[in-house]
């Protein structure tokens, strides 16, 4: 679990560092160009609709840098770190849907659920058997 912890930490890290100093992500539309490429996009329609606001491509553009360079400072503080694993299923979910990435997703959506609380697991568990079990 600590190495998967670890390598998560970094993924971002690293991730979020190499992205501060791209072009397209200090100015904002890194988020643009993927959304209006016809391999990205299995909904075309709702690509074309977040990809045509600049100022929701802006705001996903920055908020993912930030919340990739800040996820390794995050675990420091408990209830800052949950809402930032929050922020980032979600972007992991957008990219799972907008950009047809799944795989990808859902490998990193296993590997944050190092960091969920003990109870969210449980709860997830919960969930799962129970479903599992009224299925038989």
């Amino acid at each position: 679990m600590l190495v998967i912890a670890a390598q998560v930490v970094l993924v971002y890290a690293a991730a979020g560092w190499y992205k501060v100093q791209g072009s397209r992500w200090q100015d904002g539309t890194a988020v643009h160009y993927p959304l209006h490429l016809g391999w990205f996009t299995p909904w075309p329609g709702l690509s074309a609709l977040l990809g045509g606001s600049l100022l929701v491509t802006f705001l996903l553009t920055y908020g993912t840098v930030i919340a990739q360079v800040g996820f390794p400072f995050a675990l420091l503080n408990r209830r800052l770190k949950n809402v930032l694993l929050v922020l980032m299923g979600a972007e992991h979910l957008a990219i799972a849907v907008l950009l047809g990435l799944p795989f990808f997703s859902l490998a990193m959506l296993s590997a944050d659920a190092v960091f969920w609380p003990t109870g969210a697991l449980v709860a997830v568990q919960r969930a799962l058997t129970g479903r599992r079990r009224k299925s038989r």
